[in-house]
């Protein structure tokens, strides 16, 4: 079902305040990196820059199944949270 929007999709990756950026490197198009302070600003550009490829029924259904990939068990947010330690260490 997502496929037919990866031609309209981003990966943005939002860090906050606290956090030093050093030497971040993007080789896509589709790829943001910023700080939180810059995600308003930036969005709007990117939707001011593109035109509407679904309408809010559609837009709705797509809500939904990105909602549904948010909720996972107490027990993958832990392993989730061991794996980023893990690389942190290395």
């Amino acid at each position: 079902m997502m496929n037919k929007y990866n031609d309209h999709t981003y990966s943005i990756i939002v860090f906050s305040q606290r956090c030093t950026l050093k030497k971040i490197s993007v080789e896509s198009q589709d790829v943001i990196v910023l700080k939180r302070d810059q995600l308003t600003r930036r969005l709007n550009r990117v939707i001011r820059g593109r035109q509407n490829v679904i309408d809010a029924q559609e837009l709705h259904v797509v809500f939904e199944h990105l909602r549904t990939c948010t909720e996972v068990s107490d027990a993958v947010k832990s392993a989730h949270i061991e794996n980023i330690l893990e690389f942190k260490v290395k």
